[in-house]
């Protein structure tokens, strides 16, 4: 695998894993979601 396509697929794919994770945070706020027994 090209090293240089390689940067450039990781480097494309974390705004998209940004907003994943943000959304799934305003959502566990708007839930009230709690971390597991294993998350704390």
């Amino acid at each position: 695998m090209d090293s240089q396509w390689r940067i450039a697929y990781v480097e494309g794919k974390g705004p998209i894993i940004w907003d994943i994770i943000q959304k799934a945070h305003l959502w566990s706020q708007s839930e009230g979601g709690q971390p597991g027994l294993s998350d704390q």
